[in-house]
């Protein structure tokens, strides 16, 4: 599985309109890192490390292998290696 210290609450909660774990599998991690999206160092801080990454919904709507997960520091959230998180301001831009 792809998935975006003390900092981690701070940057899911209040900026992440939801969160999605994503197949490294079946590549859409490696088209979100070429499609120019920036991967947050905070996800390094993690352990075991997670590849943390901001996306708008409308492009996370084309990965083949988003799954949603609850916005908390939870098992799902935990154990997934890759996230992608949506911003609440690519929500208000539709």
């Amino acid at each position: 599985m792809l998935v975006v210290g003390s900092e981690v609450p701070n940057l899911l909660e209040p900026d992440a309109a939801s969160t999605l774990v994503i197949s490294q599998d079946l590549h859409d991690a490696d088209q979100l890192r070429t499609g120019g999206f920036h991967i947050e160092s905070v996800g390094h801080a993690i352990e075991p490390p997670k590849v943390i990454v901001f996306a708008p919904a409308q492009r996370v709507a084309r990965l083949v292998s988003a799954n949603e997960v609850p916005v908390s520091l939870g098992g799902e959230l935990l154990s997934a290696e890759y996230l992608v998180l949506v911003p609440f301001d690519a929500l208000r831009s539709r």
